[in-house]
């Protein structure tokens, strides 16, 4: 009981790391700090931005974090607990919160643009799968491959739509 208390909070707090990384990309002048972009150089600052579908340059979010990109560690712990509670609730609510939170997990590594955390959610999903079908849980494997797989085009079709990961600036 005490573990399952102790994920879900590890799974909030990243959560809210990465909610407020998405919302720094939405809207920088209320959430993004700025003495992050003041006390870096300028040349530091350039190679952590990119240029927006809409034309605007977009700091790599840092989420709770005082590093550019930061959100995407949270959002790759995110979307590795989140599919993992919801292959292990019998709830729905649960369920449907934690594939949620796991939506705006991965929607902020994508917009980080982290590639490397991006491939270690991928592993932990495939690593969560491979436990579920060895325990005998086939129906639920399935369950998480189909919603993983939802996640992962859905939280992608997001970012892409608020900005253009592969227009970069400088």
């Amino acid at each position: 009981r005490r573990l399952e208390s102790l994920i879900g909070l590890i799974l909030v707090m990243n959560f809210l790391s990465a909610g407020v990384g998405v919302l720094q990309v939405y809207y920088p002048r209320q959430f993004m700090p700025p003495q992050i972009s003041s006390q870096l150089d300028q040349d530091l600052v350039d190679s952590m931005t990119y240029v927006g579908s809409d034309g605007r340059v977009i700091m790599r979010p840092p989420g709770l974090s005082d590093t550019p990109g930061g959100a995407a560690i949270a959002g790759g712990i995110t979307v590795g607990l989140g599919l993992g509670v919801c292959l292990y609730t019998r709830k729905l609510w649960q369920t449907a919160l934690a594939t949620s939170m796991g939506a705006v997990g991965l929607a902020a590594v994508y917009l980080t643009q982290v590639r490397s955390v991006f491939l270690m959610a991928l592993g932990a999903l495939a690593v969560t799968l491979i436990i579920a079908i060895r325990q005998g849980r086939i129906a639920r494997a399935g369950w998480g491959l189909a919603a993983g797989g939802t996640i992962i085009v859905a939280s992608f079709l997001w970012a892409a739509d608020l900005s253009a990961p592969d227009t970069v600036a400088h």
